[in-house]
């Protein structure tokens, strides 16, 4: 920038020297204010770019659209239970995972600004700018009467205690006493409090440092050259200590008279975990490294307001996770440190594409097509090409031997790189084509170098020369795209359109059962010795024992075009074409895109540089990923038993109690803040009182809602982890239930029931001759009642059959299918389509629990309200469908219902106790379980209910909702067709009509009940289909 700067300036001198003659007088001095103005601007422009080494990261704009109480922020702190808590001039915002909450005046606090929250022995504290301290008890806040004086200007946790300073007095408060700070503190406004690393703590006056001396303490008069400057933040690098003042940033080096840094309001400072410089001013973000201040930010337009905002706080929590408090733009969260990127404008031009990557030492070697670049200390060291003796630019493979001596792949011969000289060898020194692929050093003779080639074979060199085996050989392929080696020295070689080869030096043996696609492109040697084989389109086949086990992105792999594989010694890594980069890792698939932070989506080479940080290069240049080797904290919203919804503050130790096969809905949120958006998933497991041992995880899911119904009698826990895309999970929760039978099948409660019973049926034995005598009259009577029966189901039926739509809706948009097939004994299902008054749609698939007409009266009460409630929401409509049962008085029966709001591009989707749906995106090529729980209708007033929105805007976008006749139909044998088996159905037929999606589940259900088995519940479906 400063030579695009000086180029700017010395043409612009030139221009004005040449026109000089020609302009009067006036004319030169208005050119000369123009010139002077754009030179400034240049300037300015200098500052804010950021320059090379300032982290990019990816960036989150927080706002009062997105729950935020304002958007003028003071401060920022997180909790021990990782909630962020946001100081406003308009109260104070809860960020809790996924949740948002406000506090304001409602909730206790007063009509000032909250200018600092600190978490404190447990407590929220919060300061006011005018109205004193006041802490939350959990509700509410509540003003505390441990301070004198109500104009706070510092509070800040020093060391086991509470520092506060206002209008009239400097205190510590331990949560129980106040005591005042000693000896040698002056009686002065304390601006800030800076604690150092290792324990030292200074205390900011406008004109003073002040620092613990002994049992006392020492202040230090700063003076200034400005004397209008009133020191407003401090920090320390080393020996250096920074002053951020009204009138600028100031330094003051080994003791030296302080130095302006630049003339500036700095409002606060802070240390990255890399220990540079953050400058948060009354005009923007800035960035101290290597004693320059370079502007900082995130880019695009809607962010440029930025650099002339006040940034009042800065809270660096991990190398991950740093907030800006802005005073007029919300809240900003920054992720530094998991990607870093480097591409042209850093000195990386890769020339479309990174081929391999190897570490030595603390240097990483790039192969690309422009040229071998050497990465080290955070920056591109060299960069090699023809004109340093390369024989091409495009390398295609590299490997290092024992000594550090590089070799080089590349489209015209082979390399050797020393560190200063190459040395190329081609067809005339015997390589069998110019073309060289690939590279491997003979792991047990590094005098050896085995090469591939496109079309003309392996070849092996060493000191006789060049040796190539080819087809005629035995060689399967004559096209070597990747080559690596077994720990016995075996070596393994992709072989293109042929699968893959083992070579013992002797013979070749090729192995391609099992394996989708021959075409192997990428070998790496990974978990337990096993070979993966990267595939141009049909994913990774691993080798066991003779045959290939397939992974696609069905499993999970970001797509089935691979370009790179990498082991690391516990993740495998996937490099792919246009998909990311995926990671499988503890039975999991991780994938991360651009849109997670990614420089490209196209992904050909990957190299560790420790346990936690990799080197990913694509087609703009290389991605450094920084993991996380923490869990981050997962939490509980709700449980909803089928008696209550229970909330974290109603769990105890004690195990929740249940009864085999009632369900339970778990509702948890993840504590993490990731700017890109938390792209996480959710496993459980049921864990036997006899531990552990065989106990696996269940298929990833995106709902946070977990379905648990309990298969057996017992005590057990049921464990819940988070997933992150960025290879992190979350803590383990484990919650506890004692599951029994039902009361009559309970040997508690049974053996005194059946006892009773047979006490009756021995009385009954008594009476058995007046029993005869009357049994021709109880059995007409009985005759009667089932004559009545029968026609009572029959009429049921009926009603129930009136009850459905007569047509099913027919729009340009959608289709739209319904269908029901009764049981032996009539259920409750019903299903229905209404039309708003701007015309679009509302699906409706509800079951009733009990039978005949007592059922059907709850299906009629239902439909009648929701024809008034049609133009509501989904939730206001399930809370009026509630409060209506409830008022009904219909006894025990209950209301199961799903609706399905139909927008423009999405679907509002609520549930009250019924079974998951199932929702395919077009887009992602994926099926997931839709579950928003909440109990049936009509089980008690003030019932929580919740919705979820589902992107429904691409061709082929599917809803199916269902009644739990289907996935609980059960065969001969006892054996229910599950939840498992219907979504591997609904699968198979996304790419039908929905009309033929719903034959494929009947189908389903008569294969499965073939024989004498019958329906014996209500099976119903509703099925939306983009078109």
């Amino acid at each position: 920038m400063l030579n695009f700067t000086l180029r700017i300036r010395l043409r612009l001198r030139v221009s004005s020297k040449n026109i000089n003659h020609n302009l009067s007088k006036n004319n030169k001095l208005m050119l000369k204010v123009i010139l002077n103005h754009v030179l400034l601007l240049l300037t300015l422009i200098n500052i804010i770019v950021a320059a090379p080494g300032i982290p990019k990261g990816q960036w989150k704009q927080f706002l009062y659209t997105d729950g935020l109480s304002s958007n003028y922020i003071f401060d920022v702190e997180k909790d021990e239970h990782q909630r962020i808590w946001v100081g406003t001039q308009n109260g104070i915002t809860l960020i809790d995972g996924a949740n948002t909450i406000k506090f304001g005046s409602a909730h206790g606090l007063p009509a000032s600004d909250i200018v600092k929250i600190v978490s404190f022995n447990g407590k929220i504290y919060a300061a006011t700018s005018n109205q004193g301290i006041y802490s939350f008890n959990g509700d509410n806040f509540e003003k505390e009467k441990f301070i004198k004086g109500v104009d706070i200007h510092v509070m800040d946790k020093v060391g086991n205690e509470l520092f506060v300073s206002t209008n009239l007095e400097n205190v510590r408060f331990d949560g129980s006493n106040v005591s005042f700070m000693g000896k040698g503190f002056p009686n002065t406004k304390i601006r800030d409090v800076y604690i150092h690393a290792d324990g030292r703590v200074w205390y900011i006056a406008e004109d003073q440092i002040i620092k613990e001396s002994g049992k006392g303490f020492i202040s230090e008069k700063i003076r200034l050259k400005n004397n209008r400057s009133k020191i407003q933040t401090f920090s320390v690098d080393g020996d250096d200590q920074y002053f951020g003042t009204s009138q600028g940033l100031w330094v003051k080096k080994n003791g030296n008279e302080p130095r302006l840094v630049k003339n500036m309001n700095v409002l606060c400072l802070s240390r990255s975990t890399k220990g540079d410089m953050l400058v948060g001013s009354k005009k923007g973000l800035y960035y101290l490294k290597n004693g320059k201040l370079n502007g900082y930010g995130p880019h695009g337009d809607d962010h440029e307001a930025l650099s002339s905002t006040p940034i009042q706080d800065i809270e660096v929590l991990s190398q991950n996770e740093i907030w800006f408090s802005t005073f007029g733009m919300g809240l900003y969260l920054q992720d530094p440190g998991t990607f870093e990127t480097l591409d042209s404008k850093d000195g990386m031009d890769v020339g479309g594409m990174t081929f391999d990557m190897v570490m030595d030492k603390q240097k990483i070697f790039i192969a690309t097509r422009n040229g071998l670049f050497v990465y080290q200390d955070e920056k591109v060291k060299a960069h090699y090409t023809k004109k340093d003796g390369l024989p091409s630019n495009t390398i295609l493979d590299l490997d290092l031997d024992s000594k550090g001596v590089l070799w080089l792949a590349t489209a015209n011969g082979l390399s050797r790189f020393s560190g200063s000289i190459f040395k190329n060898y081609s067809r005339n020194d015997g390589l069998p084509s110019k073309l060289v692929t690939s590279v491997h050093v003979d792991k047990n003779d590094d005098s050896k170098i085995w090469t591939g080639s496109d079309g003309s074979g392996l070849t092996r060199f060493d000191e006789k020369g060049f040796f190539t085996f080819a087809m005629q050989d035995g060689l399967p392929s004559n096209s070597i795209p990747d080559i690596t080696q077994l720990d016995d020295g075996t070596l393994v070689i992709a072989c293109y359109g042929a699968g893959l080869t083992k070579f013992d030096g002797k013979t070749f043996k090729l192995f391609k059962e099992g394996l989708d696609d021959n075409r192997v492109r990428k070998l790496a040697v990974g978990i337990d010795g096993q070979i993966w084989a990267g595939t141009e389109s049909a994913g990774i086949g691993v080798l066991k024992g003779d045959d290939f086990e397939m992974l696609r992105d069905s499993d999970g792999l970001a797509h089935n075009e691979i370009l790179s594989l990498f082991y690391d010694g516990k993740r495998m890594w996937a490099g792919t074409f246009g998909g990311g980069v995926s990671c499988f890792f503890d039975g999991t698939w991780f994938t991360m895109r651009e849109s997670d932070g990614l420089n490209s989506n196209t992904i050909g080479s990957i190299v560790n540089i420790d346990d936690n940080k990799l080197v990913l290069g694509g087609n703009n240049g290389i991605s450094i990923l920084s993991l996380v080797d923490e869990t981050f904290k997962l939490s509980i919203d709700n449980i909803l038993t089928p008696n209550a919804e229970l909330l974290p503050s109603d769990l105890t130790e004690d195990p929740i109690l249940g009864i085999v096969k009632e369900r339970f809905f778990i509702t948890v949120n993840p504590m993490l803040y990731n700017p890109v958006g938390t792209n996480t998933k959710y496993r459980y497991r049921i864990i036997k009182e006899d531990g552990l041992e065989g106990v696996e995880w269940s298929v990833l899911q995106l709902s946070p809602q977990i379905s648990y119904m309990p298969q057996g009698v017992g005590s057990y826990g049921l464990e819940i982890q988070a997933v992150d895309n960025r290879v992190s999970f979350s803590d383990v929760i484990t919650i506890p239930f004692k599951i029994s039978r039902v009361w009559y099948l309970n040997p508690k409660t049974a053996v005194p029931f059946w006892g009773s019973i047979l006490l009756l049926i021995g009385f009954s034995s008594v009476t058995y001759v007046n029993y005869r005598k009357k049994s021709k009259e109880a059995q007409e009577l009985r005759d009667a009642e089932i004559e009545r029966q029968q026609a009572e189901m029959e009429e049921a039926r009926e009603f129930q059959q009136a009850m459905l739509p007569s047509e099913m809706p027919s729009t340009d948009d959608y289709e739209m299918v319904g269908f029901q097939q009764t049981a032996t004994e009539v259920g409750g299902d019903f299903f229905d389509f209404m039309q708003k008054e701007d015309g679009r749609w509302i699906g409706i698939c509800g079951d009733a629990t009990g039978h005949g007409l007592t059922s059907g009266n709850v299906v009629s009460i239902t439909k009648t309200a929701m024809s008034s409630l049609v133009e509501e929401e989904p939730v206001s409509t399930l809370d009026a469908l509630n409060t209506t049962l409830l008022k009904m008085n219909i006894g025990l029966n209950r209301m199961c219902l799903n609706i399905a709001n139909i927008g423009k591009d999405s679907i509002r989707f609520s549930s009250a106790g019924m079974p998951p749906a199932y929702y395919y995106s077009a887009e992602k090529g994926e099926l997931e379980e839709i579950l928003v729980g909440a109990l049936p209708l009509g089980s008690f007033a003030g019932a929580i209910h919740m919705e979820q929105e589902i992107p429904f805007k691409n061709k082929g976008d599917i809803l199916v909702m269902m009644s739990d006749g289907l996935p609980e139909a059960e065969n001969n044998k006892d054996e229910m067709v599950g939840y498992e088996r219907t979504m591997e159905k609904i699968e198979s037929l996304v790419s039908k009509s929905a009309e033929e999606i719903k034959d494929g589940l009947v189908e389903m259900c008569d294969d499965w009940l073939v024989g004498d088995a019958e329906l014996k519940d209500d099976m119903t479906f509703v099925i939306i289909k983009r078109k």
